[in-house]
């Protein structure tokens, strides 16, 4: 409070933004208009519906198709915090590694 504070000036990207409009402006040889509008009390429209979207239809394909190749339905849970308990990747630690093939060839232990 009762502190001095220094004023630089206009920002350089504002001042670059008014130079391009004033530019713009007498390319066109039109001066921009702005008008303040009042906002609809009550807005009236409506948000199409392009029904699901083909990221979420694949992702369901997916996971119905790996339920039915490995027979076990994926049931997700909640946590106490309400957090969704899902797999995670297994660690690199549990994976053997065959260097004559280079393939990671099976989970160690399992």
């Amino acid at each position: 409070m009762d502190y001095f504070v220094p004023d630089f000036g206009v920002d350089h990207d504002i001042q670059d933004s008014f130079t391009g409009l004033k530019t713009a402006e007498e390319i066109r040889g039109h001066k921009m208009g702005w008008e303040k509008t009042k906002k609809p009390a009550d807005p009236s429209y409506s948000v199409p519906d392009f029904g699901v979207d083909e990221d979420i239809i694949r992702a369901q394909d997916g996971l119905a198709w790996a339920q039915n190749d490995l027979s076990h339905t994926w049931t997700p849970t909640q946590d106490a915090n309400g957090y969704w308990n899902v797999p995670e990747a297994a660690s690199a630690a549990s994976y053997s590694y065959n260097g004559e093939s280079g393939f990671t060839d099976h989970l160690a232990g399992h």
